[in-house]
């Protein structure tokens, strides 16, 4: 089912593309970076998560395949994770946040719409994202979770934006995603957790 749905969307995103006659950098390289409203969706019992607002930030390659769609490389670090709370019947409650660092390479396919020095996009692709530090941090303590949580984890990323020129063969851009986490990054049975992101992400990209 999830390999079906990430083909779909790239047979919808070269179809678009097809019809279009945007004008844009054949090749191009920047830098990108924002913020991640990071959450998750986890079976922990009568837990509320809530937004970690947290860091991404990184570089893209921008490589066209034709007049309208590009092949998109944006390697980046990411924080991730969530604020939990925990209900304990009429006992009270516990809060901790689960802070998830990784290094991860979306890889996507972008179709831009326009031909003007406004150039807005769309853009869909997988993710793989390799651990780089899991911690629990809850009142006032920090425990390290790694050795509990998977190294590696993929996540299908779409989302749009829009390219502003701001110089010759310079642009501005600002895209804002939702990043589907398909991996439980848990190691054990107890409990799963996956990630659920939204970022909102600003950039600059150079033709070379």
């Amino acid at each position: 089912m999830r390999r079906a749905m990430i083909f779909g969307l790239f047979i919808l995103i070269f179809s678009i593309g097809s019809n279009s006659f945007a004008q844009f950098p054949r090749f191009g390289v920047g830098v990108k970076g924002g913020l991640n409203l990071a959450n998750a969706v986890t079976d922990i019992e009568n837990a509320e998560l809530s937004y970690r607002n947290v860091l991404a930030i990184g570089g893209v390659v921008d490589i066209g395949l034709n007049r309208a769609v590009s092949f998109q490389i944006e390697p980046r670090y990411i924080q991730k994770g969530a604020k939990v709370k925990v209900k304990i019947g009429g006992f009270g409650e516990i809060n901790f946040i689960g802070k998830f660092d990784y290094f991860e390479i979306p890889l996507s396919l972008k179709v831009r719409f326009s031909e003007s020095d406004i150039t807005p996009y769309l853009f869909a692709g997988p993710v793989f994202s390799f651990l780089n530090s899991a911690k629990v941090e809850s009142g006032g303590e920090t425990e390290d979770v790694k050795d509990e949580t998977k190294s590696n984890e993929y996540s299908l990323d779409f989302g749009g934006g829009v390219a502003f020129r701001i110089a010759t063969d310079v642009y501005l851009t600002a895209d804002v995603r939702y990043s589907l986490g398909l991996t439980d990054i848990i190691k054990s049975n107890e409990s799963s957790w996956k990630s659920r992101d939204i970022r909102l992400l600003v950039g600059l990209l150079f033709n070379l």
